[in-house]
C-alpha cells in the first residue's frame, strides 16, 4: 500500500500553468485510486498562495471502502514554492505517511544561496549540490505542466531524493479523448518508465484543464495496473503571480 501510493503521488503530474510568467494558479483536484474496479483510496490536492506571497501546493491520500477497514495509512505531502531571483523554485518538500507499520517521514530543504538540497530527518541526514533547475518528487508536478502549458518538448527534470539527482524523462504519446468522473476531455497522453525494472506511468492530461492529468495509470513489474482518475476540480482563475525576491526566505519548521 505504501509503495503504490506514494508512486502514484510522486508521479500524479498535477498543476496549473498559466501563460503569465508561466505561474500556476490556484486549485483543488479531488482523485479516487482503483484497483479491479475497487475504489482503494482518495487522494486530495490543492495549490494555495500564502500571505507571504510563496505558494503552499499539498496532497493527502486516505483508504477508502474494504481497505479503510484493515488499514490506517495516511499520506501527507507539502512543497512550498517561491520566486527566487525571478525563478520559481522548491523551498522545502515534506512526505509524511502515517498509521503503517513502516511510517516514512521526508524533510529536504532547498538552500538556493548555497546551491544544495538537504535531508534533515534525524538518522537519513544527506547534503547534495544541485543545480539552478533542480526539483523535489512533488513540485515536479506544477513544473510539468508550466511546459506543457508552454508547449516545451522535451521534457527531463533533474529531482534530488534520497541523497541523489535523479533525471526524470517522460515521453509525449498520442491525442485522446477519455471519459472519467470529472467529465470527458481531449487528451495528450504521456508515459514513464522506470529503468530496467518494468514498472511505467502513463498519463493522460487536459489542455483544457492546463495540462492536468484527468487519469494516471501506474503498472507494476508484476503486471498488476492501478487507475487514479480525477473525481472533481475547482480553478482560481486568479494566476498566483507571486513577487519576486533577491534572496531565499529561511523555511518555517514544522
Amino acid at each position: 500500500m505504501k509503495t503504490l501510493l506514494y508512486a502514484m503521488l510522486s508521479l500524479l503530474l498535477l498543476g496549473f500553468g498559466t501563460a503569465q510568467a508561466g505561474y500556476p494558479a490556484p486549485f483543488e483536484a479531488h482523485y479516487k485510486i482503483h484497483k479491479l474496479g475497487l475504489d482503494i483510496a482518495r487522494v486530495d490536492i490543492s495549490l494555495k498562495k500564502q500571505a507571504d506571497g510563496s505558494l503552499l501546493y499539498r496532497s493527502e491520500t486516505n483508504p477508502l471502502g474494504l481497505l479503510s477497514l484493515f488499514r490506517n495509512d495516511r499520506i501527507v505531502e507539502t512543497t512550498e514554492l517561491q520566486n527566487i531571483r525571478g525563478q520559481l523554485r522548491p523551498l522545502r518538500f515534506r512526505h509524511i505517511h502515517s498509521g503503517s507499520k513502516k511510517n516514512r517521514d521526508i524533510d529536504i530543504v532547498f538552500d538556493w544561496d548555497r546551491h544544495t538540497a538537504s535531508n534533515r530527518i534525524s538518522g537519513k541526514e544527506w547534503t547534495l549540490e544541485i543545480p539552478d533547475d533542480a526539483l523535489d518528487k512533488f513540485s515536479l508536478q506544477v513544473f510539468m505542466m508550466k511546459d506543457l502549458q508552454e508547449g516545451r518538448k522535451t521534457l527531463d527534470y533533474k529531482i534530488a531524493d534520497d541523497g541523489e539527482l535523479d533525471t526524470y524523462h517522460f515521453e509525449r504519446l498520442d491525442h485522446e479523448k477519455i471519459t472519467v468522473p470529472a467529465g470527458s476531455y481531449d487528451v495528450l497522453k504521456l508515459k514513464r518508465d522506470h529503468g530496467s525494472n518494468k514498472r511505467k506511468t502513463v498519463m493522460w492530461t487536459a489542455p483544457t484543464l492546463h495540462y492536468l492529468p484527468v487519469q494516471v495509470q501506474h503498472i507494476e513489474a508484476d503486471g498488476s495496473n492501478f487507475y487514479m482518475k480525477l473525481e472533481k476540480v475547482e480553478i482560481n482563475a486568479t494566476p498566483a503571480v507571486m513577487p519576486a525576491n533577491t534572496s531565499q526566505k529561511e523555511s518555517p519548521a514544522s
